[in-house]
């Protein structure tokens, strides 16, 4: 197999599709591809945020936001709140989110999210474009919907992936095989 040499601005790789919720009285919700988790106990999440964004003044202000995972249903909104500037429009009128108050902070999470993670702000590493909010995952909610058996059903989430070299949206795969499977 031949390899040629990507130039593009952003790696060819399937990238998680975030919405971040920041702001308690008037949330706003934006969407986030530099995203992952770091640590287990205590559970660390990292985002990729621009200093100038508006969420990110929100997220400095309250010390906490909301991660909700993004799937198929509501991916139209979870674009739409990507390619809008909070600091002109009150995005929470003009998405469809539902929003629900969270367990454990202020901050709201998105109803029709199948995954949501209520986050403190843990730490902070400012990089040239982009800053890395490191956060303590305070709690994980799943929509029960979702979970079959006690095991939560993936496949049924119907996640969507972006392929961001591309600026293109993909739902994942069927399910191949359990982890492990190649030393039975």
């Amino acid at each position: 197999m031949s390899k040629v040499k990507f130039s593009g601005y952003n790696l060819p790789v399937p990238y998680t599709i975030v919405v971040v919720v920041a702001g308690i009285e008037k949330p706003n919700p934006s969407t986030y591809i530099y995203f992952g988790e770091f640590n287990q106990e205590p559970m660390i999440i990292g985002l990729g945020i621009r200093e100038r964004r508006y969420t990110y003044s929100l997220m400095k202000e309250t010390g906490e936001f909301t991660v909700n995972f993004v799937n198929r249903a509501i991916l139209k909104d979870a674009d739409l709140a990507g390619t809008i500037s909070g600091h002109n429009v009150d995005k929470s009128q003009l998405c469809n989110f539902t929003y629900v108050p969270s367990q454990v902070i202020k901050t709201p999470i998105i109803k029709e999210s199948p995954v949501n993670l209520e986050v403190t702000i843990y730490d902070e590493i400012k990089f040239t474009d982009h800053n890395l909010i490191l956060g303590k995952v305070e709690n994980v909610l799943i929509s029960s919907e979702f979970v079959k058996d006690g095991r939560v059903d993936f496949k049924a989430m119907d996640f969507v992936v972006t392929d961001y070299s591309n600026i293109s949206y993909y739902s994942l795969g069927e399910f191949i095989n359990r982890w492990g499977f190649s030393r039975k």
